[in-house]
């Protein structure tokens, strides 16, 4: 039976979209005002050298030029093109989609010392949801066709794991609120459920479409 829609993947979608309407439409409250000013200073107080080389690292793994070299590994050694086609350029797509929604926001960078260079509006973290749409693209169409299902698991692990942190490095390098990289996690997910439905939808049927036909 041929499946055209995921049901988590709704689920997933519906309530990524309600938190980034409700962060982006109330940052300014006193409520998420707190809470990005003490999780903010948290970081501020417990910033060690070592780990602001680590969280710059990790940052830069979510860079335009690191998705280009992995990008371009992709195209070299993936199988299907197509697919590995797509990683980068709904990536790029969804950067230029965030760029406009920052410039509808307009909200300020954190008024702090940052350890990083960082231009341009705050919310929703660019980083954050390019972690999360290029790592998470690459767990859908590549990581999903891994054979071995202990390897599968732990390389969707490791890449939830790195989405996480690259978001977490945004704010100990003091570039980003709270509330920034949860809005462009959300965002991020929101793209991914709905390429997801596409691929259960769409890509997953022709395969197996074309499998019927050849046998």
């Amino acid at each position: 039976m041929r499946k055209y829609i995921n049901r988590n993947s709704i689920i997933v979608l519906l309530f990524a979209s309600l938190l980034f309407v409700a962060l982006t439409s109330s940052y300014n409250s006193i409520f998420i005002k707190t809470i990005d000013q003490n999780v903010l200073s948290w970081m501020i107080e417990h910033t060690e050298i070592s780990l602001v080389y680590v969280f710059k690292f990790l940052t830069l793994l979510a860079s335009w030029q690191c998705i280009i070299l992995i990008s371009i590994a992709l195209l070299v050694f993936g199988r299907d093109k197509l697919k590995m086609l797509l990683i980068p350029s709904i990536t790029l797509i969804s950067v230029l989609s965030n760029e406009t929604i920052k410039n509808v926001i307009v909200r300020p960078r954190p008024n702090v010392l940052a350890l990083t260079q960082a231009s341009g509006y705050s919310m929703p973290s660019g980083h954050s949801l390019t972690a999360m749409v290029f790592y998470g693209l690459i767990m859908i169409l590549v990581v999903a066709n891994m054979k071995d299902r202990r390897y599968r698991n732990l390389t969707r692990v490791l890449l939830s794991m790195l989405i996480i942190l690259i978001g977490v490095s945004r704010m100990y390098l003091r570039v980003h609120y709270l509330s920034d990289v949860v809005t462009g996690f959300m965002l991020g997910l929101m793209i991914i459920s709905v390429i997801y439905n596409v691929k259960v939808g769409v890509f997953d049927n022709i395969t197996s479409y074309l499998e019927e036909s050849n046998e």
